[in-house]
């Protein structure tokens, strides 16, 4: 019994001493953040984040996806589950319709950074 309560004591004094990081990690699965909120056409995209990867491509409100890499979405659950299958640091194409013209840009995912807040957690669907 005595050594059972040493071995506990000894373990909860070492879980204690381990480094505890500063911040946590934004997101644990280390997927690709791309910067946009989805507006209320399906893959429209509402709002691009300032300084985010799809600022910096040049990606705009209002700008529908047509193809990102080689696929071409159809609805924004897919597009989600395709974005969150991405790295951060990937480099993918994406090609977006904008008042008619057709624009490719090259995007490199970023990580999520902590004051964005969690990810989003995407909901199962229900096949059709």
């Amino acid at each position: 019994m005595r050594l059972a309560v040493a071995m506990l004591v000894l373990s909860a004094g070492a879980a204690a001493a381990a480094p505890v990081p500063r911040e946590p990690m934004p997101d644990p699965l280390g997927r690709g953040y791309l910067g946009i909120v989805f507006g209320d056409a399906p893959l429209t995209i509402g709002r691009v984040e300032p300084g985010t990867p799809a600022a910096r491509a040049g990606l705009q409100p209002g700008d529908e996806f047509v193809r990102v890499g080689p696929v071409e979405p159809r609805e924004r659950t897919e597009m989600q589950i395709l974005l969150a299958g991405l790295r951060p640091g990937s480099r993918v194409l994406i090609t977006v319709r904008r008042r008619g013209e057709t624009k490719t840009v090259v995007v490199q995912l970023a990580a999520r950074s902590a004051d964005i807040g969690p990810p989003v957690q995407l909901q199962p669907t229900e096949p059709p």
